[in-house]
C-alpha cells in the first residue's frame, strides 16, 4: 500500500514541476517580447535623436554651397554652427556605442570602492563652468562622515554629468542652485546620490514616467515630436541601462513647484573598503 502511494505522489510532484517550469517559459517569452518591443521603439527614438544635428549640419553646408552668406564672417558662423552640431552628433553615437558594448558584455565595468567625497569634487569640477553658463551655482553638500559605494566610477560620472547636462539643456530656470547630496541608510545598506534641482520637475517627470511605445507612435501619427521629450528620457534610459549593469536605479522626485530631485541608489560598502 505504501508503495502505491508513494508511485501516485512521484508523479504529482513531476506534473507541479512540470507546471512551474511551462509557467517559468510563459513569463519568460512574455519578458522577451517586451524587451523586443522596447528595442524597436527605442531606436525609433535614437533616429529621431540622430537626425535632428545631422539635418543641421546638411542644412548649413547647403546654405553656404549655395553662396546664401552675406559675409566671411555669416560663413564662419555657420561653420562653427555645423562643427557645434556634428560634434552633438558625435557624442550621441559615442553614448550609444558604450552603452551597446556594456548592455551586450563586449565592454565591462570596472568595479571599484568609491568615495562620495572624492566623487562629487571631480563632478565639480567637470561641469562647474556649463553651470555657471546658466546662471546657477552649484554646491556639494557636506557630509558628516566617510561613505563608500561599489560601482564603476568613470561610468558613474558619466551618469551624473548625462543627468545634468540633460537638465540645463531644457530648464528654464534663471537662478538657482544644483546641490550634490548622500544619503546613506543604515537599514537597507545602500547609499542615494542625490541631484537637487531647481525647477526641473517638468523634465524629469516627461523622462522617467513617459510610456516609450505609445507616446512615440501618438507623438509621430500627430506629426508633433517634441525634442524635450525624446532627448530627455533617451538620457534617462541612457543613464537607467547603465545603472542597472551597477544594481543600482535612478528616480525622481517632486518635492514642490520649484524643486525637484533625483536618486540614484548604489550598494553602499560594508566595513572597511
Amino acid at each position: 500500500m505504501h508503495s502505491i502511494a508513494t508511485a501516485f505522489i512521484r508523479p504529482m510532484d513531476e506534473l507541479e514541476q512540470l507546471r512551474r517550469e511551462n509557467e517559468a517559459l510563459k513569463l519568460a517569452h512574455q519578458a522577451q517580447q517586451e524587451i523586443n518591443q522596447y528595442k524597436q521603439f527605442f531606436l525609433a527614438r535614437i533616429a529621431h535623436e540622430l537626425r535632428s544635428p545631422l539635418s543641421s549640419v546638411i542644412s548649413l553646408q547647403e546654405l553656404i554651397l549655395q553662396g546664401f552668406c552675406e559675409s566671411p564672417v555669416e560663413e564662419k558662423e555657420f561653420l562653427e554652427d555645423a562643427q557645434t552640431a556634428a560634434h552633438r552628433l558625435l557624442e550621441m553615437i559615442d553614448d550609444l556605442v558604450t552603452i551597446a558594448k556594456i548592455d551586450y558584455g563586449k565592454e565591462s565595468l570596472v568595479f571599484a570602492p568609491i568615495e562620495l567625497t572624492s566623487l562629487w569634487e571631480e563632478l565639480h569640477s567637470q561641469i562647474r563652468l556649463p553651470v555657471a553658463n546658466k546662471n546657477l551655482r552649484l554646491q556639494i553638500q557636506s557630509q558628516e562622515e566617510e561613505i563608500w559605494i561599489n560601482g564603476d566610477r568613470q561610468k558613474l560620472l558619466w551618469v551624473l554629468r548625462n543627468l545634468i547636462d540633460t537638465y540645463l539643456q531644457h530648464t528654464k530656470a534663471k537662478t538657482g542652485e544644483i546641490v550634490l547630496e548622500s544619503q546613506a541608510s543604515l537599514s537597507s545598506h545602500r547609499v542615494i546620490l542625490a541631484l537637487h534641482f531647481p525647477w526641473a520637475g517638468e523634465i524629469w517627470s516627461q523622462a522617467s514616467t513617459m510610456d516609450i511605445g505609445s507616446e512615440f507612435l501618438r507623438s509621430a501619427t500627430n506629426g508633433n515630436i517634441r525634442p524635450i521629450n525624446f532627448s530627455a528620457s533617451t538620457r534617462w534610459q541612457l543613464c537607467s541601462t547603465l545603472l542597472g549593469k551597477m544594481a543600482g536605479t535612478v528616480t525622481f522626485k517632486s518635492l514642490n513647484p520649484d524643486r525637484s530631485t533625483v536618486e540614484l541608489t548604489l550598494a553602499k560598502v560594508m566595513g572597511e573598503p
